[in-house]
């Protein structure tokens, strides 16, 4: 009986570590040439590509996150406004800040591809109360400062770092996925 109870803690212990081994590209998030991250997911959607771009319009502007996106030829694009991540557990002081980012959705017929890029946090402003100074404002986090590594173009593997990215690739989910279908 032992020894049955041992086998399958083993087991389990097995299948908890290997399930623990996430790596960015499983969140959507890949690295350029230039250490920038993006993050980018393709939406199946079942409608031609017109339909699809009045569907997507009309649930980008009840987005806080999208609703400041513009129409371009082949979809949406622009600056997105400020959000907060979902949760900040196990991350870094300035990732618990509000971020924006540059968002590229282009449609194609029963697809839509959401492209995500410069994702930035804002700073803390200080103030020096005793020489009646404040600081000239306060700085900006890419989130390349929290997740790459400093002289190599690959992702840092520690716990908070995949916290980060899973907290952001949900958020990402929740803003782009279209839940139900709307009528026009």
């Amino acid at each position: 009986m032992k020894n049955n109870i041992l086998l399958i803690l083993c087991f389990l212990s097995c299948f908890w570590c290997v399930g623990q081994n996430i790596n960015p590209e499983d969140l959507n998030f890949k690295l350029d040439e230039n250490k920038k991250v993006i993050w980018e997911k393709t939406y199946d959607y079942e409608a031609n590509k017109d339909s699809l771009a009045i569907i997507l319009q009309s649930f980008l502007k009840t987005n806080v996150f999208t609703s400041t996106l513009s129409i371009t030829d082949d979809g949406f694009f622009g600056q997105s406004n400020k959000v907060f991540l979902s949760s900040t557990k196990n991350m870094a002081i300035g990732a618990r800040n509000a971020y924006n980012a540059i968002i590229h959705i282009k449609i194609m017929d029963s697809k839509y591809i959401v492209t995500i890029t410069e994702i930035i946090f804002d700073g803390m402003q200080f103030n020096y109360p005793i020489i009646g100074k404040k600081s000239p404002g306060p700085p900006q986090f890419f989130l390349e400062d929290f997740v790459v590594k400093n002289k190599k173009p690959q992702f840092r593997s520690n716990k908070g770092v995949m916290s980060q990215l899973s907290v952001l690739n949900k958020d990402f989910n929740n803003y782009f996925t279209l839940k139900r279908a709307v009528n026009y």
